[in-house]
């Protein structure tokens, strides 16, 4: 067999419904084991229905003067989402009560129901309580932390004799 024929053996067998199932069973198993050391949505669906244990999707960026976090929560309403600073982290959390039922519906298939997430932004620098800011506009949360000035360091000091 020659090198060229084993590769495309090798590839055949990359896209076979076991291996691709076997894969797909392996990341799951990963995200389910990750969860509780960082903070990753689960991008698994089963039966046209996305896993319950989600968290919304967050950018963070820096700057010299701060942080800027922008953190997706459409169908919170601002007054669901709570955010709260913590020994140098950003909490994120959020619960939104079930929807009611109305007695005379009747309900083919019902996917909207109660949801909650709780998320953390761990900062590297010392940042300051004064300043920060929140805003949310369509569905978007837009923070800004910013961080501590500290006095620059001076490497020498002229001392003067009396």
């Amino acid at each position: 067999m020659t090198k060229k024929s084993l590769n495309n053996e090798v590839a055949g067998l990359a896209r076979t419904p076991s291996l691709i199932r076997f894969r797909s069973e392996m990341e799951d198993l990963f995200d389910d084991l990750l969860k509780g050391f960082i903070h990753t949505p689960s991008e698994t669906v089963f039966n046209d229905i996305q896993s319950t244990a989600s968290y919304p999707k967050i950018n963070v960026s820096e700057t010299e003067t701060g942080y800027g976090i922008e953190i997706a929560v459409a169908g919170f309403s601002k007054d669901e989402v709570k955010l709260e600073l913590k020994e140098n982290m950003l909490l994120i959390s959020a619960d939104k009560k079930e929807v009611k039922e109305e007695e005379n519906k009747i309900y083919l298939r019902k996917e909207i129901s109660s949801r909650a997430f709780a998320r953390g932004v761990r900062f590297t620098d010392k940042i300051t309580t004064s300043g920060i800011t929140a805003d949310y506009v369509d569905g978007i949360i837009y923070v800004s932390v910013p961080k501590e000035i500290s006095p620059p360091k001076q490497n020498s000091i002229e001392i003067k004799i009396s």
